[in-house]
């Protein structure tokens, strides 16, 4: 039909049809599928989840970073930050992991991206932020998780980063 993504002729139900008309549509589909591909107007939800997650066995007193970079080509509109959570399954006396996601090496608190941390304090903690100041991060730069552990080390840090983004065509 005109205007529409792909070219093709409509079949009427209850008709018959011949195979070269199904032949033409299947080719146009797959043509178009191809090159240029399927724009994300055309798509009903057109954004994918993506979850990261970095497990660390034991974490020792003092300042750890995580830092990893969004592809340019990853998509259109950056990685849009959902969520970020904290599980510590051995929390020695007085122990705490502080984590803040930042956009720029070395962390300071200008480039955070929660307006406070993450503070896990006991075994089996799990925490959360969905708060973000910034929660789409343009493709093609870096972002890194910074933990803090004081006191005593922690055992069994497990880091999830929760996200979504554009589906590529």
């Amino acid at each position: 039909m005109a205007g529409d993504p792909v070219e093709y002729t409509t079949l009427v139900a209850g008709s018959s049809v011949v195979a070269a008309t199904l032949n033409t549509n299947f080719n146009g589909i797959n043509t178009y599928l191809a090159n240029p591909g399927l724009e994300n107007e055309y798509i009903e939800n057109s954004l994918h989840n993506d979850i990261f997650t970095w497990h660390m066995d034991e974490v020792p007193v003092g300042t750890e970073r995580i830092g990893f970079k969004v592809p340019a080509t990853y998509s259109s509109n950056g990685l849009t930050l959902m969520e970020l959570q904290v599980f510590t399954a051995e929390v020695g006396a007085g122990g705490t992991v502080n984590v803040n996601i930042h956009t720029a090496f070395p962390p300071a608190s200008g480039n955070k991206l929660m307006s406070s941390n993450i503070v896990c304090n006991s075994d089996g903690d799990l925490e959360r932020e969905t708060n973000f100041t910034t929660a789409t991060h343009a493709a093609g730069n870096a972002l890194f998780i910074e933990y803090v552990v004081a006191s005593n080390a922690v055992g069994g840090v497990t880091i999830t980063l929760h996200t979504k983004a554009d589906n590529r065509s």
